[in-house]
């Protein structure tokens, strides 16, 4: 019997590494559902080379999203978001697929691209208007959904999520 056990510790030991911490706060997405400005038409693209072509030259809010793709159930994990300013959502995807590979890239990034295959990773981008003002509209996407990859949750939220 103890043998047995012991032969779990790899197994946990994995299991471990894929353990991520979610904040799921229903009174929050009302909060800012009712803030944000705008419908948003999500496309998604798998994670990887292939896909940087079909994603959009123009700038917008952008998602990280891990699929597990079991049994066609539309499950899906938002891990990151972010938004382009001054480049196209192609551009911001591109940059991504080099920091995969690179040394220098942010640390939380790199692991989640190491963790997650292009199977089951996923850019979800919006495009929006340049008129809208795409740095508010990340923060309150923030603020709703409390991504595990986002360092940077900003105002009370933060505060109360750093607290615990």
């Amino acid at each position: 019997m103890a043998k047995d056990l012991y032969d779990l510790i790899p197994s946990v030991d994995e299991a471990k590494t894929y353990t991520i911490a979610f904040t799921i706060w229903p009174k929050l997405w009302k909060k800012y559902q009712r803030k944000l400005p705008t419908r948003f038409k999500w496309l998604s693209y798998p994670f990887n080379s292939r896909s940087k072509g079909s994603v959009p030259e123009k700038a917008g809010i952008y998602t990280f999203v891990v699929k597990p793709n079991i049994a066609q159930h539309c499950c899906s994990y938002l891990m990151y978001v972010g938004v382009t300013v001054d480049q196209t959502l192609r551009q911001r995807f591109a940059q991504y697929l080099r920091e995969k590979s690179s040394p220098s890239g942010r640390l939380q990034i790199r692991w989640l691209f190491k963790k997650y295959s292009h199977e089951n990773l996923s850019f979800c981008c919006a495009t929006l208007p340049k008129t809208i003002n795409l740095e508010k509209i990340e923060k309150y996407l923030i603020d709703a959904f409390l991504p595990p990859f986002n360092r940077r949750i900003p105002g009370e939220v933060g505060k109360i999520k750093r607290a615990f």
